[in-house]
């Protein structure tokens, strides 16, 4: 693993597993990773504010409309950011 390219994660979920089970995947994988937890969607505008992520995973209900929300604030704070 080369610690010298580290994948910035933004984690959005109240679980602490879930951010400890993004990064571990990451790391089993090979990638370092730094994640950084955003507790609800709507706390993602201050948190892209601070950080241009390189991933952006979202821990949603399927009958939310978190993601279509997520991605609004994406495309408009850090477009090249996957969700």
């Amino acid at each position: 693993m080369n610690d010298a390219v580290s994948l910035s994660v933004l984690v959005i979920s109240a679980n602490d597993d879930d951010v400890a089970a993004v990064n571990a995947a990451l790391r089993d994988a090979g990638h370092a990773a730094s994640c950084t937890k955003c507790a609800t969607a709507e706390a993602i505008e201050s948190h892209l504010e601070q950080v241009a992520p390189d991933l952006i995973a979202l821990f949603a209900d399927t009958e939310s409309n978190q993601l279509s929300f997520v991605a609004r604030i994406r495309d408009e704070r850090a477009a090249s950011s996957p969700i």
